[in-house]
């Protein structure tokens, strides 16, 4: 009995060392790679552009979250609209927002660009934000690059 604990105590030694030697080659050979060395001074946090080649449309990465919007208001020609983040969002995109829409603010409903006007109150939309959100009551969205209608109807 003796004999049999014994090998297979050195048999599970032997794989624990096949296991370490091989992590450590493969470790080895991917922090050796030239491409694997950076600085951290090359790394970029900025959003990127990229194009969507289908229908070459820009897209660009942000905040993407869904709400409901509470009030539209304009003032010396500057439209702001105050929103209620929903439910189905992450914790940090549930409550009260408020952004303005600017000339590079897209308004698409079905793809389609459609008008401020065609916004109103109470209907559902996504937002993407590429800006700061300001830590504010509400909290305000610095850039808004892109609101879709997502209603069924205008």
């Amino acid at each position: 009995m003796n004999k049999k604990v014994i090998i297979g105590i050195l048999i599970v030694l032997i794989i624990a060392i096949g296991v370490v030697v091989a992590y450590k080659v493969i470790e080895k050979s991917v922090t050796d790679r030239e491409d694997f060395k950076f600085k951290v001074e090359n790394i970029d946090s900025n959003p990127v552009n990229t194009v969507n080649q289908d229908n070459n449309e820009e897209y660009v990465y942000g905040d993407v979250f869904y709400a409901k919007i509470k009030k539209i208001s304009t003032y010396n020609s500057i439209t702001t609209i105050l929103v209620e983040g929903l439910e189905v969002n992450d914790i940090n995109h549930r409550g009260l927002f408020e952004f303005s829409i600017k000339d590079g603010t897209k308004i698409l409903w079905r793809g389609t660009e459609i008008k401020l006007s065609d916004l109103k109150e109470g209907q559902n939309i996504s937002i993407t934000s590429i800006g700061v959100v300001e830590e504010s009551s509400p909290a305000r969205l610095t850039k808004v690059s892109r609101v879709i209608l997502l209603d069924d109807e205008l």
